[in-house]
């Protein structure tokens, strides 16, 4: 009914510098039941392993989602990517991961992986359309603040 509302907003993606890292663990503390604080997020995006991409509104420079992966000889691990949840379905997250996986190639990496939990039906959605494919399953991998561990289905998208 109020799809019209869910415009699809402009963004601006860049590299994620150190002086993001407070609003990244902002953003974290959303969606995660057990958040990263800002000092990890610096570390994270300081180190030489580490690729980091954020989304920014191209209004007013605010981060409205990011994706951070670690990478390991020819291989990278989606560590975490996060979309602002009043943000979310309006594209941010497909122009990242788009991003995400282009510099990844041109790190020569050959195969990128990622966990998501098994019922978060949208995410599993984006990572099919990308060309992830499932390729095992983390049994309670994800701890909940209330209720039962979930499953963590884990992908992978050959690069090269």
């Amino acid at each position: 009914m109020f799809r019209f509302l869910r415009r699809r907003l402009k963004s601006s993606l860049r590299d994620l510098r150190s002086d993001d890292a407070a609003e990244c663990a902002r953003l974290h503390a959303l969606a995660f039941a057990f958040p990263w604080n800002p000092e990890e997020f610096e570390q994270l995006i300081l180190s030489s392993s580490v690729i980091a991409d954020g989304a920014f509104d191209g209004d007013d420079g605010q981060l409205t989602g990011f994706v951070l992966s670690r990478m390991a000889a020819d291989e990278s691990e989606i560590l975490t990517i996060i979309v602002d949840p009043a943000l979310r379905r309006r594209g941010i997250a497909a122009g990242l991961l788009d991003r995400h996986i282009d510099r990844q190639a041109r790190h020569r990496i050959r195969s990128l992986f990622l966990e998501v939990a098994e019922d978060n039906e949208p995410a599993i959605t984006l990572y099919r359309r990308r060309g992830f494919e499932q390729v095992g399953r983390r049994k309670a991998y994800y701890r909940m603040t209330l209720g039962a561990p979930v499953d963590a289905l884990v992908m992978r998208k050959q690069l090269i």
